[in-house]
């Protein structure tokens, strides 16, 4: 039996992406499954096929769909504030974070159209960069996301992703305020913490997100809705060789 295309968005467009994809195949339900992330289909195979399949997947096409997968509204926005950050982490994808600009609010009124099917709640996360080091356009942003929830009877539920160095008195009273959930990022002690996130200067950040903490801590709910992050890099030989 040939492969049959359990999605009918093959045409969808091919990766652009240096990354080579590799054919997969897997089990599920007692089915054995085969999924080419090139041309994004994925297929119900018999058993016999699956090499085939992993060393031939592009001279397969499909026959009549199986079913259709339904489009899922979206329920959750990221929007990236700025690429500018206070820090220059070693490991930072985002390069030096020396980058200016600002995302304009034509761009996060556009962005929250992404949105307009959400029905249970709307979910906007803000990134950057360090979105903190743009406050103003975090509020407005926030504020027009909440005109939009209530217009449309959708409850908002904001998160932000910060490194923590910007966090004063003011913005924390805000974001505990405005339910918000937060991503800081501490890489463990201060000799490792200082060692991979410092300022542009150089200097350690360790007392500046401590700092940070501190203040999240004085507003309990807040402080319940806060996760730590840490990155490991593989640098510290006394974590390595556990």
């Amino acid at each position: 039996m040939p492969l049959r295309c359990l999605n009918d968005t093959a045409t969808a467009r091919r990766r652009t992406t240096a990354v080579p994809a590799f054919p997969v195949a897997f089990d599920f339900a007692g089915r054995p499954f085969a999924y080419d992330p090139d041309s994004m289909r994925l297929h119900v195979c018999e058993p016999d096929e699956r090499e085939e399949f992993l060393a031939h997947a592009e001279q397969f096409t499909s026959e009549r769909p199986v079913f259709p997968l339904r489009p899922n509204p979206a329920r959750m926005l990221v929007l990236t504030l700025t690429h500018a950050c206070s820090l220059r982490c070693r490991y930072c994808f985002h390069g030096t974070g020396a980058a200016d600009g600002i995302m304009p609010m034509d761009t996060v009124r556009k962005a929250l159209t992404l949105l307009d099917g959400a029905r249970e709640e709307m979910g906007i996360g803000f990134f950057g960069g360090e979105a903190l080091l743009v406050p103003g356009r975090l509020r407005e942003a926030a504020d027009y996301a909440k005109a939009c929830g209530a217009a449309r009877q959708v409850p908002v539920r904001f998160s932000l992703t910060t490194n923590g160095t910007c966090l004063d008195d003011t913005m924390a009273r805000y974001l505990d305020a405005e339910h918000f959930s937060l991503i800081i990022s501490l890489d463990g002690p201060r000799h490792l913490h200082d060692d991979a996130r410092p300022f542009a200067d150089g200097s350690g950040s360790f007392d500046a997100v401590t700092r940070a903490l501190e203040r999240i801590a004085a507003y309990p709910a807040l402080a319940r809705r806060t996760t730590l992050r840490a990155t490991y890099d593989g640098r510290e030989p006394a974590v390595a060789e556990r």
